[in-house]
């Protein structure tokens, strides 16, 4: 299934969700001067996969923000959003959907933690070889 979304219900979304290109990106056929997503909102869209929750509001924020930084983590990479990048972008909606409970998500970081933790093994063990 694709991951639709919806940005027009943000504060300011033409200036928030979008940015001239300022230089040419070859191989994407981006050109200097193009409007292309930022990818602040571009992150923030695909991490509603990863935390559950489909769509920012004013009561979700701080929660989708938190289950974001522990699923990066969980993950084995550094989060790259804040909280004001998330309360910035209250409006955005995307069918993920129904929205995971915490048991739910609860599993799903233990999955994600012990994936990373089997990856640093094997990266340790091909170290000591």
């Amino acid at each position: 299934m694709s991951l639709n979304y919806e940005l027009s219900k943000i504060t300011n979304w033409k200036e928030l969700c979008y940015r001239t290109a300022e230089q040419d990106v070859p191989m994407s056929g981006i050109k200097a001067g193009d409007r292309v997503m930022n990818p602040i909102t571009q992150t923030i869209i695909f991490g509603c996969m990863g935390t559950g929750i489909g769509e920012i509001t004013d009561a979700n924020a701080e929660e989708w923000a938190c289950r974001y930084i522990l699923a990066s983590k969980a993950g084995g990479y550094d989060p790259d959003l804040t909280l004001a990048d998330v309360r910035a972008h209250v409006g955005l909606t995307t069918n993920v959907f129904p929205k995971v409970s915490n048991a739910e998500f609860a599993k799903r970081l233990m999955s994600l933690t012990a994936e990373e933790l089997r990856r640093a093994e094997r990266r340790a063990m091909a170290v000591a070889s």
